[in-house]
């Protein structure tokens, strides 16, 4: 018979949490930056630089929603552990993320590329925004996101 795997489905197609690691692993090779914003729940983020660019991965989840629809509340389950996690608040739902990088070597005659690729229930790693800026030191990038979603910011020199 065929089993269920975590990553992958019984025919080895991948599951939306095998493009999160694969998004993940873009980071390969890149010098870890500082990142604000994670709340060590429903919002994590990681970044990193390379020689021309900046990637950063991060992943919007409402593990509130996911314990209600998944989880049984009497006995054992993963509601002990919610509830043991020592959290200074009430996790937030996020549905749109901002992205400040600062301290960049680029200046306003070059052109900077914004990619932007998700994963979600439809989205495989898949492309979902792309567009080119002037250089600056300072930019930002505003976009959507629902939860759960992983999401991959690439932002380079052209």
């Amino acid at each position: 018979g065929c089993h269920d795997f975590l990553i992958v489905d019984c025919h080895g197609h991948g599951k939306p949490s095998f493009y999160a690691f694969k998004g993940f692993n873009w980071l390969y090779g890149t010098t870890q930056l500082s990142v604000s914003g994670t709340d060590h729940m429903n919002f994590a983020a990681i970044a990193g630089k390379s020689s021309n660019g900046v990637m950063i991965v991060f992943s919007n989840y409402d593990v509130v929603s996911y314990l209600a629809k998944y989880e049984s509340t009497s006995g054992p389950s993963a509601w002990d552990e919610y509830y043991s996690t020592p959290l200074k608040s009430t996790p937030n739902i996020y549905n749109k993320f901002q992205i400040a990088i600062n301290n960049l070597p680029w200046h306003s005659s070059q052109q900077v590329v914004y990619e932007h690729y998700l994963v979600d229930d439809t989205h495989n790693l898949a492309q979902v925004e792309s567009k080119s800026v002037p250089g600056n030191a300072n930019l930002s990038f505003t976009g959507d996101m629902a939860a759960p979603s992983v999401h991959v910011i690439k932002v380079y020199l052209k």
